[in-house]
């Protein structure tokens, strides 16, 4: 295994072939190199990031695990290092990588971000690109906390945005229109990349929340955002898949013991929380056959916050990983998803219409909806 450009065609394998030759052996060769930067861009372009293998000719061919941002922050990381700027995490820079993710997700949408307006008035007074937000890593919680109470959160607010970076690693946080990165991880600062761009086109960040709409409308607004969170990040990262990285699906009836142990739920909360998900995809499937919406799933939106964001958070998980293996699979277009990130969903029942809308464009022609989503 050597660097890849050690890999032309005049260069090792020539050199190989020759020795082999001079000792009476000749075979075949077969050259595999890893996350071309060029082919990926033109796979991009066709919809086909998500493609694993590509031929480059008779015995040649790219292997992809990375996207290249992936690859571009492996190699930034690498050079602080030896540079000596990697040994304090928290001195790093994020700005530029958290930047360029948010590029990614752009040109994917084909949004020119020196041309987008993102100012609410008649004239223009802002472009996408000056409005990109604040990124700020390794930040210490107290200080966290001094930033959130410089902007007035209330003490909720603020443990809803503590709760989100315990979680996963990373928050953006629309009102003051910065994203707060603690512990990186690749795919979750791409989440949050995704949630600006959804919420710049729909010229929604800066928005003095938390919106005084029906519980109902809250619950499904938020996951449609999660649900485009989660497929932005599939952008950045097309290996990742939610049934392979949610503990609901990878302890699903397992013992008590297993679950308690290796959860952070009870095995009554588990279970609760794993038979609402399967209820509701079985009810969206066929939701005109219902009489009335199941108690259990008005229970769930109903839920006291806590409870009510992991039902949200794993449904659009679930929905997020369906519209990117959709539009992998020529079910969603490109202009149906632009259209989703665009759209704000302010008025009462605009998002449980377009969640139910997605859940069914989703699945592929006599698929069973119930049983996709049940975990083998």
């Amino acid at each position: 295994m050597i660097g890849e450009s050690h890999l032309a065609r005049n260069h090792l394998p020539r050199k190989v072939t020759e020795r082999l030759k001079k000792k009476g052996f000749e075979k075949r060769g077969v050259i595999v190199v890893q996350n071309l930067e060029d082919i990926y861009w033109r796979l991009a372009e066709k919809g086909l990031e998500g493609v694993d293998v590509v031929s480059l000719g008779e015995d040649r061919f790219c292997h992809f695990n990375a996207s290249p941002i992936a690859k571009y922050e492996a190699y930034r990381q690498t050079i602080e290092l030896w540079k000596g700027d990697g040994e304090d995490e928290g001195v790093v820079d994020l700005t530029s990588t958290v930047h360029s993710m948010i590029d990614t997700i752009l040109r994917f949408l084909r949004v020119d971000k020196y041309s987008h307006c993102v100012s609410r008035t008649a004239q223009c007074r802002e472009y996408l690109v000056d409005a990109y937000p604040e990124v700020y890593s390794g930040m210490e919680i107290e200080d966290l906390k001094q930033l959130l109470r410089s902007h007035r959160f209330s003490p909720e607010e603020m443990d809803e945005v503590l709760s989100h970076v315990g979680r996963s690693g990373s928050c953006y946080i629309p009102r003051i229109n910065a994203i707060f990165i603690g512990q990186f991880n690749m795919v979750h600062a791409g989440e949050e990349a995704a949630h600006f761009v959804n919420l710049s086109l729909k010229g929604e960040f800066y928005d003095r929340g938390p919106r005084v709409l029906p519980q109902p409308d809250l619950f499904y607004g938020g996951v449609m955002e999660e649900a485009l969170g989660f497929f932005g990040s599939k952008l950045i990262d097309p290996s990742r898949n939610h049934f392979f990285e949610t503990d609901f699906y990878q302890y699903y009836r397992k013992d008590r013991e297993t679950i308690e142990s290796r959860t952070p739920y009870t095995f009554e909360e588990f279970n609760a929380i794993i038979e609402f998900i399967l209820l509701h995809k079985k009810f969206e499937r066929d939701y005109e056959k219902y009489a009335e919406v199941p108690g259990a799933i008005l229970e769930g939106i109903r839920a006291e916050p806590k409870r009510a964001n992991i039902l949200i958070h794993e449904l659009g998980y679930f929905l997020g990983q369906q519209i990117y293996d959709a539009y992998r699979g020529g079910l969603l277009t490109r202009k149906a998803i632009v259209g989703l990130f665009r759209t704000s969903f302010r008025d009462s029942g605009s998002a449980l219409s377009a969640y139910l809308d997605l859940s069914r464009a989703v699945i592929p022609a006599g698929e069973d909806a119930g049983a996709a989503a049940r975990p083998e």
